[in-house]
């Protein structure tokens, strides 16, 4: 019996060790692309902190993570370090400015103008709204 609780433990841990990196993989794998851009970078960004935010909202589901929420906080103040080390400080604005000023990006699309990104100390909170501010 104890075999089939570490064997089970196991399989549990594993899985949510894909479920963290899996945003992170996603990105990565679509910024290999030779078509990829400077504005592609910031764009996928994005979608991984609202991945991750929409991973942690879920913790507690029969589906989630089901991590403490230390562990939590500890993943998204390294995920917010990794955000403010790519869009803070001298010549770090090319992301934000090759994303906005991209021909082909969606950014007049009416899904788009809903996402409202707010940043707390060390907390990522990422709102949904249909109004424009």
């Amino acid at each position: 019996m104890r075999k089939r609780d570490d064997i089970s433990s196991f399989e549990n841990s594993l899985r949510q060790l894909v479920l963290i990196l899996e945003p992170l993989a996603w990105a990565c794998k679509c910024l290999e692309s030779s078509k990829a851009t400077v504005g592609n970078v910031y764009l996928f960004w994005l979608a991984v902190l609202a991945m991750y935010e929409q991973l942690f909202m879920g913790n507690n589901d029969v589906d989630g993570l089901q991590l403490p929420e230390d562990i939590i906080d500890q993943i998204r103040r390294i995920v917010n370090a990794c955000w403010r080390e790519l869009t803070t400080g001298p010549g770090k604005s090319v992301y934000l400015l090759t994303f906005f000023l991209d021909p082909h990006s969606s950014l007049r699309s009416e899904s788009f103008i809903g996402w409202l990104l707010i940043f707390s100390q060390d907390t990522l909170k990422v709102q949904f709204s249909n109004e424009e501010t």
